[in-house]
């Protein structure tokens, strides 16, 4: 995937808000008659050694958000950390989360809704905004992608629900499908190998306990499945549990996690 090239971006802004000087501070970080924030807005802050560094670039129409917003980490000085895109009315149309310049997750294609839904854990909850996100390997390839739904006043980034996920290998093959059922209150995981659909298992909607109910084959039989732990030998002869294994009825291996 193509990155963009902020550090060029961010060294030409820095040295333009150096060059210009008094006249920076009389067309940024201005406000309306109404008081509110109007134009340009750079905001900085002083790090531990004391060096002051551009935290984000925004712009302001009487009090709203548009176009592109940048915020950049004092640990990355030279790379955002975020790009948020606004439209005209200052809705949020995409939110782009980077690590050292190259993007880790984005949230996109964002829609008004009205949906109402039930589920255990929160009751009833009217859903007002859907939007898609990607989350993605080191190497660009996408490792995450799902359609997010939000109520009112939720951060997408930080609180969504999720009816769909998919995961994918750094080499993009199709590793696994998470769907929620919300009629059913069930959720059912289909995972996949680079041959296609390996194994489907289904899950009671109960985030504590998490485990299957039941398991199929990828022919939809049900499997009988029996569960071991792992264990791990300390150089002092104590054995620690590292993780759980499941098997079929064959006692072939079938899940490690």
């Amino acid at each position: 995937m193509k990155q963009f090239n902020f550090k060029f971006l961010v060294v030409m802004l820095l040295c333009l808000l150096q060059a210009s000087g008094v006249c920076a501070q009389n067309f940024l970080n201005q406000h309306d008659e109404n008081g509110k924030k109007h134009g340009q807005w750079v905001d900085t802050e002083i790090d531990g050694d004391g060096k002051e560094h551009v935290t984000s670039i925004e712009m302001y129409n009487h009090g709203k958000k548009q176009g592109i917003e940048y915020g950049w980490s004092s640990s990355y000085p030279y790379y955002p950390t975020l790009l948020r895109e606004y439209d005209e009315n200052g809705d949020l149309m995409r939110d782009v989360c980077f690590r050292e310049g190259k993007i880790y997750f984005e949230f996109f294609d964002f829609e008004k809704i009205d949906t109402l839904i039930f589920t255990k854990c929160c009751g009833a909850k009217r859903l007002v905004l859907k939007c898609k996100s990607r989350v993605y390997h080191p190497n660009g390839v996408i490792k995450e992608e799902s359609v997010n739904y939000c109520g009112k006043d939720d951060n997408p980034v930080v609180y969504s629900r999720i009816f769909e996920r998919r995961f994918y290998t750094e080499n993009g093959y199709l590793s696994e499908i998470r769907y929620f059922n919300a009629d059913e209150q069930r959720t059912e995981v289909r995972h996949f190998k680079e041959n296609g659909l390996a194994y489907i298992i289904k899950y009671s909607y109960d985030e504590e306990r998490n485990r299957p109910d039941v398991w199929y084959d990828r022919n939809g039989n049900e499997m009988q499945v029996s569960e071991e732990p792992i264990f791990r030998e300390t150089e002092y002869g104590q054995k620690i549990k590292t993780g759980t294994r499941w098997k079929n009825e064959k006692g072939e291996t079938i899940r490690e996690e």
